[in-house]
């Protein structure tokens, strides 16, 4: 017979058996690559951070008018090309998997919402 302790163990031992067997390979093409992990992971109270980070996944571009070309344009940063996949694997972590910082232009907080809402649509 096991005991609490051992049975803990299990479930932890296969929780992180299932959290290598996922494919991350996508991670490689990421905006953020290389780009030094405190800046999506700021403080509460640094929004300005918290904003840039934003921008490197959700991008920046707007459609703007070019006067010589005579067409719109879109000009900017486009969004990250992965954050789709990105926005997947954040939300199939588990609530205790998951860490705050910004992850495919979402805050901790807008995952917890999202998470929230999928679990009351799923019962």
């Amino acid at each position: 017979m096991q005991t609490v302790e051992e049975e803990t163990i299990d479930d932890v031992l296969e929780e992180f058996r299932a959290f290598a067997r996922v494919d991350r390979s996508w991670m490689l093409r990421a905006a953020c690559r290389g780009l030094h992990p405190d800046l999506f992971h700021p403080k509460a109270s640094d929004a300005q951070t918290q904003r840039a980070a934003m921008v490197i996944c959700n991008g920046d571009q707007r459609t703007v008018m070019n006067r010589k070309k005579r067409r719109l344009e879109l000009v900017g940063a486009p969004p990250c090309p992965v954050k789709d996949q990105c926005f997947e694997y954040v939300m199939s972590l588990t609530s205790t998997q998951d860490v705050g910082g910004v992850y495919a232009g979402l805050s901790h907080k807008a995952r917890r919402t999202l998470r929230r809402k999928r679990e009351k649509s799923v019962s």
